[in-house]
Formats: C-alpha cells, sequence, structure tokens
C-alpha cells in the first residue's frame, strides 16, 4: 500500500467518485486515475496496479484510508470464522468501560 496520508484524503475529498470500472478490463486504464483504492483481494503487485504506483498514482485500500484517519489505537481482528463473538469479548476485557472501545465493521 503506497500512499494513505494526506495527499489521499484530498483527492478523495475534492474529486467526487465518477467511475467505477470491472469486468475482465477493469485494470486497464488504471493509470488514468489519481488514486486507486484497490480491494483486499487484489494484490498491490499486480503488473498494473504496480506501474500506475510507479508512476506516482495513490495506490491505497479503504483499511489505509481509514486508519489514516482515526486516532487512537487500532486492534484489527481477520480471519474467517469467530471474529464477531472475539470483538466483542475483546471489548469487554480490554476496556470495561463500554464507552471506550467502537466495534466496527461488518
Amino acid at each position: 500500500i503506497r500512499d494513505s496520508g494526506q495527499k489521499v484524503r484530498d483527492l478523495l475529498c475534492a474529486h467526487p467518485i465518477d467511475a467505477y470500472r470491472s469486468g475482465d478490463n477493469y485494470l486497464k486504464n488504471a493509470a488514468n486515475y489519481d488514486v486507486i483504492v484497490r480491494s483486499p483481494g487484489i494484490a498491490l503487485a499486480t503488473p498494473e496496479l504496480s506501474s500506475a504506483a510507479d508512476d506516482g498514482i495513490s495506490v491505497t485500500s479503504a483499511t489505509n484510508i481509514f486508519l489514516a484517519n482515526h486516532r487512537g489505537t487500532v486492534i484489527a481482528i481477520t480471519g474467517t470464522k469467530g471474529k464477531s463473538c472475539l470483538c466483542i469479548l475483546g471489548s469487554i476485557c480490554i476496556c470495561p468501560n463500554p464507552k471506550s472501545p467502537h466495534l466496527i465493521g461488518p
């Protein structure tokens, strides 16, 4: 993930999302964008994304954007099964004051 700082925030705020690409050739015009927000399943090493990043285009993710705009400690829990239960138990164990931890995500 190449850039998640002020440049990405400024670009995302200044320009409404005007294009969404999908299908077989969705990366064909990757070099034509100011910011590319990739999903976790798309490898940064994908030739089109790697080339775009080398050309100075910001390649980031929703997670990076969240972390760049969140102040404080973040504990991320990933995996296939049991995340909801672990998040709830973790928030109770980490801080018994229910106003302090924030559970975010699906």
